[in-house]
């Protein structure tokens, strides 16, 4: 599955803290969470468990077709301290967002 673009307009230059990136401008996850088939609270809870698993400076990548998961994560992430990457869209229309594991 590839993607097409970079992070979208508002999310470029938020991946900072020595995260890596590809080529591409976009983050380089450790770990990818497909929660392409849930909905509702499905992708957080998803979203979540990934992180938590995850080990401190690893990237998560989530991919949803879940609008709400595109507002509630980058929420999530700065309640909880971690740091919302940004967003690229797959050619499928199924978005991948990125969280990296703080502490």
């Amino acid at each position: 599955m590839s993607t097409t673009g970079t992070l979208q307009p508002g999310t470029e230059g938020q991946a900072r803290g020595g995260s890596r990136q590809t080529g591409t401008g976009r983050p380089e996850a450790d770990r990818t969470v497909d929660a392409r088939g849930a909905s509702c609270q499905g992708p957080m809870l998803a979203a979540k468990l990934g992180v938590a698993v995850s080990r401190v400076g690893q990237v998560v990548a989530i991919l949803t077709m879940d609008k709400g998961t595109l507002r509630d994560l980058p929420i999530w992430a700065e309640k909880m301290g971690h740091e919302y990457m940004g967003m690229t869209e797959e050619r499928d229309g199924c978005k991948k967002l990125f969280v990296r594991r703080v502490h």
